[in-house]
Protein backbone atom coordinates (compact mmCIF):
# COMPACT_ATOMS: atom_id res chain seq x y z
CA UNK A 1 0.00 0.00 0.00
CA UNK A 2 1.27 3.38 -0.98
CA UNK A 3 0.99 6.71 0.51
CA UNK A 4 1.53 10.37 -1.00
CA UNK A 5 4.61 10.62 0.04
CA UNK A 6 5.90 6.99 -1.90
CA UNK A 7 4.98 8.93 -5.20
CA UNK A 8 8.06 10.04 -7.21
CA UNK A 9 7.55 13.35 -9.08
CA UNK A 10 10.52 13.65 -11.75
CA UNK A 11 10.35 17.05 -13.43
CA UNK A 12 10.01 16.58 -17.34
CA UNK A 13 12.35 18.31 -19.66
CA UNK A 14 12.25 19.57 -23.35
CA UNK A 15 15.38 16.92 -23.71
CA UNK A 16 12.85 14.20 -22.39
CA UNK A 17 9.99 15.12 -24.61
CA UNK A 18 12.37 15.50 -27.65
CA UNK A 19 13.40 11.51 -27.00
CA UNK A 20 10.08 10.50 -26.65
CA UNK A 21 8.72 12.05 -30.04
CA UNK A 22 12.06 11.03 -31.58
CA UNK A 23 11.24 7.13 -29.95
CA UNK A 24 7.35 7.50 -31.53
CA UNK A 25 8.97 8.12 -34.96
CA UNK A 26 10.92 4.88 -34.58
CA UNK A 27 7.74 2.78 -32.99
CA UNK A 28 5.38 4.36 -35.78
CA UNK A 29 8.24 3.23 -38.36
CA UNK A 30 8.19 -0.05 -36.97
CA UNK A 31 4.59 -0.61 -36.66
CA UNK A 32 3.88 0.64 -40.46
CA UNK A 33 6.24 -2.02 -41.36
CA UNK A 34 4.71 -4.56 -39.45
CA UNK A 35 0.99 -6.52 -39.54
CA UNK A 36 -0.03 -4.48 -36.06
CA UNK A 37 -3.06 -2.69 -36.04
CA UNK A 38 -3.12 0.16 -33.61
CA UNK A 39 -3.25 3.50 -35.47
CA UNK A 40 -0.64 4.79 -36.30
CA UNK A 41 -1.78 8.27 -35.57
CA UNK A 42 -2.20 7.79 -31.94
CA UNK A 43 -0.46 9.60 -29.50
CA UNK A 44 -0.30 6.49 -26.79
CA UNK A 45 3.37 5.73 -28.31
CA UNK A 46 4.53 8.89 -27.34
CA UNK A 47 3.43 8.94 -23.96
CA UNK A 48 4.70 5.57 -23.11
CA UNK A 49 7.82 6.34 -24.22
CA UNK A 50 7.78 9.60 -21.75
CA UNK A 51 6.74 7.55 -19.31
CA UNK A 52 10.10 5.03 -19.48
CA UNK A 53 12.12 8.36 -19.52
CA UNK A 54 10.51 9.55 -16.36
CA UNK A 55 11.41 6.07 -14.64
CA UNK A 56 15.33 5.99 -16.52
CA UNK A 57 15.72 9.38 -14.96
CA UNK A 58 14.44 7.98 -11.21
CA UNK A 59 16.75 5.03 -12.14
CA UNK A 60 19.87 8.04 -13.21
CA UNK A 61 19.13 9.93 -9.78
CA UNK A 62 19.26 7.25 -7.91
CA UNK A 63 22.88 6.04 -9.07
CA UNK A 64 21.03 2.58 -9.87
CA UNK A 65 21.51 0.52 -12.54
CA UNK A 66 18.60 -0.93 -15.14
CA UNK A 67 18.56 -2.40 -18.58
CA UNK A 68 16.07 -0.41 -20.91
CA UNK A 69 14.58 -1.74 -24.15
CA UNK A 70 15.32 -0.79 -27.58
CA UNK A 71 15.68 2.72 -27.84
CA UNK A 72 18.15 2.52 -24.56
CA UNK A 73 19.16 -0.93 -24.67
CA UNK A 74 19.23 -2.81 -28.20
CA UNK A 75 19.64 -6.37 -26.13
CA UNK A 76 16.46 -6.08 -24.90
CA UNK A 77 13.13 -6.39 -27.26
CA UNK A 78 10.34 -3.85 -26.98
CA UNK A 79 8.09 -6.82 -26.70
CA UNK A 80 9.27 -8.28 -23.35
CA UNK A 81 9.26 -5.76 -21.08
CA UNK A 82 10.31 -1.83 -20.66
CA UNK A 83 13.43 -2.37 -18.25
CA UNK A 84 14.93 -4.70 -16.50
CA UNK A 85 16.33 -4.44 -12.59
CA UNK A 86 17.51 -7.08 -10.46
CA UNK A 87 16.60 -9.81 -12.85
CA UNK A 88 12.99 -8.59 -12.93
CA UNK A 89 11.26 -7.91 -16.17
CA UNK A 90 8.68 -4.57 -15.61
CA UNK A 91 6.42 -3.07 -18.06
CA UNK A 92 5.87 0.72 -17.68
CA UNK A 93 1.93 1.51 -18.06
CA UNK A 94 1.64 5.54 -18.54
CA UNK A 95 -1.48 7.55 -18.63
CA UNK A 96 -2.33 11.47 -18.35
CA UNK A 97 -3.10 12.72 -15.01
CA UNK A 98 -1.44 13.89 -11.65
CA UNK A 99 -0.25 12.37 -7.96
CA UNK A 100 -3.69 11.44 -7.10
CA UNK A 101 -3.88 7.87 -5.18
CA UNK A 102 -7.43 8.09 -5.98
CA UNK A 103 -9.30 5.70 -8.27
CA UNK A 104 -8.30 2.44 -10.67
CA UNK A 105 -5.41 1.43 -13.03
CA UNK A 106 -5.49 -0.26 -16.13
CA UNK A 107 -3.46 -2.95 -17.66
CA UNK A 108 -5.09 -4.08 -20.87
CA UNK A 109 -4.39 -7.17 -22.23
CA UNK A 110 -4.67 -7.51 -25.60
CA UNK A 111 -3.54 -9.80 -28.81
CA UNK A 112 -0.02 -10.59 -27.05
CA UNK A 113 0.25 -9.53 -23.78
CA UNK A 114 3.38 -8.73 -21.87
CA UNK A 115 4.21 -11.76 -19.06
CA UNK A 116 6.59 -9.38 -16.76
CA UNK A 117 7.08 -10.06 -12.51
CA UNK A 118 6.14 -6.15 -12.14
CA UNK A 119 3.55 -3.22 -14.12
CA UNK A 120 4.78 0.45 -12.99
CA UNK A 121 2.46 3.05 -13.50
CA UNK A 122 3.60 6.45 -13.63
CA UNK A 123 0.92 9.51 -14.64
CA UNK A 124 2.13 12.32 -17.04
CA UNK A 125 0.80 15.76 -15.41
CA UNK A 126 1.25 17.87 -18.17
CA UNK A 127 -0.08 21.18 -16.55
CA UNK A 128 2.97 21.03 -14.22
CA UNK A 129 5.11 19.31 -16.40
CA UNK A 130 5.85 16.36 -14.30
CA UNK A 131 5.67 12.64 -14.50
CA UNK A 132 4.34 10.62 -11.06
CA UNK A 133 5.58 7.62 -10.48
CA UNK A 134 2.83 5.99 -8.59
CA UNK A 135 4.28 2.89 -7.86
CA UNK A 136 4.22 -0.87 -8.89
CA UNK A 137 2.22 -4.32 -8.75
CA UNK A 138 3.06 -7.58 -9.29
CA UNK A 139 2.23 -9.42 -11.79
CA UNK A 140 0.59 -12.17 -9.75
CA UNK A 141 -0.71 -9.55 -7.21
CA UNK A 142 -2.63 -7.86 -10.36
CA UNK A 143 -4.49 -11.50 -11.47
CA UNK A 144 -5.35 -12.43 -7.76
CA UNK A 145 -6.52 -8.36 -6.74
CA UNK A 146 -7.08 -7.17 -9.90
CA UNK A 147 -10.95 -7.04 -11.57
CA UNK A 148 -11.98 -7.63 -15.29
CA UNK A 149 -13.12 -4.55 -17.01
CA UNK A 150 -14.19 -4.68 -20.26
CA UNK A 151 -16.12 -1.92 -22.18
CA UNK A 152 -17.70 -1.35 -25.68
CA UNK A 153 -14.93 1.57 -26.01
CA UNK A 154 -12.14 -1.14 -24.71
CA UNK A 155 -10.63 -2.93 -27.39
CA UNK A 156 -9.32 -5.42 -24.95
CA UNK A 157 -10.17 -6.84 -21.34
CA UNK A 158 -8.38 -5.27 -18.86
CA UNK A 159 -7.46 -5.75 -15.34
CA UNK A 160 -8.15 -2.97 -13.16
CA UNK A 161 -5.95 -2.13 -9.49
CA UNK A 162 -6.69 0.28 -6.94
CA UNK A 163 -4.04 3.04 -7.05
CA UNK A 164 -3.76 2.59 -3.22
CA UNK A 165 -2.80 -0.72 -3.03
CA UNK A 166 0.38 -0.44 -5.26
CA UNK A 167 3.74 -0.89 -3.61
CA UNK A 168 6.48 2.02 -3.65
CA UNK A 169 9.18 2.16 -6.32
CA UNK A 170 11.91 2.91 -3.66
CA UNK A 171 11.05 -0.51 -2.34
CA UNK A 172 11.69 -1.63 -5.51
CA UNK A 173 15.18 0.75 -6.33
CA UNK A 174 17.43 -0.25 -3.46
CA UNK A 175 20.05 2.59 -2.84
CA UNK A 176 17.24 5.49 -3.62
Amino acid sequence: MIVQDDVITIPITQEMKLEALEQEKLIKKQKKNSKETRELNNRRDFYGALGQIVVREYFKECGVEASFPQYFDKRISRDKCDFIHRDQLVDVKTSPGNSSLNGFLFVNFGQKPKIVDYYCFVKLDQERQEGNILGLVSYLDLWEKGQWKFTPKMKAPALSYLVEQLDPMRGFVYGC
